[in-house]
């Protein structure tokens, strides 16, 4: 690391020392590694002991201070996460997907939020800067299809651009009528896949109110959101 490095936080598998050991031994049977032995095993989780766990619980303390200072819901909070390891390679795999969904999901909920702030102060770059072109293809009726590279085309040409500035002040306008203000509720966030997200909530839409669902895709610029419905309730 360099001298300074931002942290999510971190994962940390639980096994019993015993069930380490028989599958070293199991490993050796096939591995051809001259470290695959008890010795060598017990002398690395010496070391594990003494200088990996003592950066689990300083991370594991700035959480808890994070906490106590009311930061927890904030994007930026440190979180360590426990991992029971003692079940197989699948079983273990499937808790790990668990928990880092609940890492990506929170810096996908952090981007709807960025995105309703943008709206609510009338910011039409900053929600530009949040929507990938796509999205306002598709609003506009035209047809969206995907290429050979995944990425949505517009009537299987050019990938859709990003609209200019007068375009993009004229659909946000239409689109988000930031001059109305507007509450959130009953919010929902699943992930659909490493990189696809949905966020949906409840949100009064002008006079009426609506169940707002925003599809969210990360890509090279981060997380942007691709699609909107909204369905009056």
């Amino acid at each position: 690391m360099p001298d300074s490095a931002a942290c999510l936080g971190c994962l940390v598998y639980d096994c019993p020392q015993d069930v380490l050991e028989a599958r070293i031994l199991s490993r050796a049977e096939t591995s051809g590694r001259s470290d695959d032995n008890l010795a060598s095993a017990r002398k690395r989780f010496r070391t594990f002991q003494t200088e990996t766990m003592p950066v689990v619980r300083a991370l594991e303390e700035v959480e808890r201070e994070q906490r106590e200072r009311g930061e927890g819901g904030k994007g930026g909070c440190v979180r360590s996460r426990h991992v029971e390891a003692t079940g197989t390679v699948e079983e273990v795999w499937e808790k790990t997907q668990e928990v880092m969904d609940g890492y990506v999901i929170n810096d996908v909920v952090s981007a709807n939020a960025r995105l309703l702030d943008a709206v609510r102060a009338g910011s039409s770059q900053d929600y530009l800067d949040l929507c990938d072109g796509r999205m306002f293809v598709a609003a506009e009726g035209k047809e969206v299809s995907a290429g050979e590279d995944g990425k949505g085309h517009e009537d299987g040409a050019a990938a859709a651009a990003a609209p200019d500035a007068e375009e993009g002040e004229r659909l946000f306008e239409e689109y988000e009528r930031p001059s109305d203000p507007f509450e959130i509720s009953n919010a929902r966030a699943e992930m659909q896949g490493g990189t696809t997200a949905v966020v949906s909530y409840e949100r009064n839409f002008g006079d009426e109110a609506m169940r707002e669902t925003r599809v969210w895709s990360h890509g090279e610029r981060g997380w942007t959101c691709i699609h909107f419905q909204r369905v009056p309730l």
